[in-house]
């Protein structure tokens, strides 16, 4: 998780797979961001949920059991979500410092490292260095369970329905429909060190590397 509140929409998108028999529903889930844990203490796979990033404070927030579990990983998938503007993207930035030593310590222990981009999917220009990079637009409703307001006569739409989409997708439970909505430029650094835009797109728009491969 990103944060604290990505907890809810994970966990919902963890239940749906164990619902539909993509994980065992004895898997062993380790949540350090309530301090539960759940499933068979033998289970052969082990899920660990945690956080890097305090969105009150603004601080990153990645602790020594995160990079044990990262270590101790076969795959990694960390959420970045980044707005307009370029202040996110630089190397001061907590969510950017979080994503790189998540993928650092992934790489260094011989994990594969998935990016779900849950926001403007500039971020993606950051991490090129990712094994897989998923893009799931338009994060809302941090916190709030994805089935709130759909049914009844206040019906305004699920919040947060990217990102356990997105898990879905990443566990091979559902197709990747989507392209790119916008283009991505590739970044580079400028002459005081801050990342900007350069004048090549590495992305375009409706661009799907899932039809390509």
């Amino acid at each position: 998780c990103r944060t604290a509140m990505d907890n809810t929409p994970v966990t919902y998108a963890l239940n749906q797979l164990m619902a539909d028999g993509v994980i065992d529903r004895d898997v062993r889930i380790e949540n350090h961001i309530t301090g539960e844990t759940t499933g068979d203490e033998n289970a052969e796979s082990v899920i660990v949920i945690d956080a890097y990033y305090d969105i009150d404070s603004g601080e990153l927030i990645y602790s020594d059991a995160l990079s044990a579990s990262i270590r101790n990983a076969d795959a990694v998938i960390a959420l970045s979500a980044v707005g307009a503007g370029m202040d996110l993207l630089q190397d001061d930035s907590p969510i950017m410092q979080g994503v790189t030593r998540a993928l650092s310590e992934a790489h260094e222990a011989g994990a594969k490292f998935v990016l779900l981009s849950d926001n403007l999917p500039v971020d993606a220009a950051r991490f090129q260095e990712a094994d897989t990079i998923v893009c799931a637009y338009l994060s809302a409703g941090f916190g709030i369970d994805p089935t709130a307001r759909t049914s009844g006569s206040e019906d305004t739409g699920a919040f947060n329905a990217n990102v356990p989409a997105a898990i879905r997708a990443i566990f091979g439970a559902a197709d990747m429909p989507g392209r790119l909505p916008i283009n991505i430029p590739a970044l580079e650094k400028d002459t005081d060190g801050r990342w900007v835009y350069s004048d090549r797109i590495l992305y375009e728009r409706g661009y799907s590397a899932v039809s390509e491969d």
